[in-house]
């Protein structure tokens, strides 16, 4: 009604500005989504968002555990860190691999896609 008004002074509501109503209800649920990300229960659920997050926003969607460590020792201890891969590989979020003497952390794109729609608000 809002966005009608700011339109024009007339208690008619047009396509316009419900179709605007819903982009910016949209945009609202997603930065929701992205706040609360990490706020469960779990005690390492800001560092799993941590590690969610990183992996979304990284071209390749990999990081290597040697990287990931060098960059977030201060967060957690190595053993949680990896514990907290083992739990997000168990929910088919992310996958492990070893490749020679790395241990690579892996996200799907059409999971990158999925959580990137999730916090758009879709």
């Amino acid at each position: 009604m809002l966005n009608s008004l700011a339109e024009a002074p007339e208690l008619h509501i047009t396509r316009k500005a419900i179709e605007t109503a819903i982009t910016q209800c949209e945009q609202l649920v997603g930065n929701i989504r992205k706040t609360t990300l990490g706020r469960g229960k779990n005690e390492f659920g800001p560092q799993m968002a941590l590690l969610m997050t990183e992996l979304v926003e990284r071209d390749n969607h990999a990081i290597t555990r040697q990287q990931w460590h060098r960059k977030h020792w201060d967060k957690a201890s190595s053993t949680d860190w990896d514990e907290m891969a083992k739990s997000l590989e168990a929910g088919k979020i992310i996958a492990i691999e070893s490749i020679g003497n790395q241990v690579v952390y892996t996200m799907t794109e059409e999971m990158a896609e999925t959580l990137r729609e999730h916090f758009k608000g879709k």
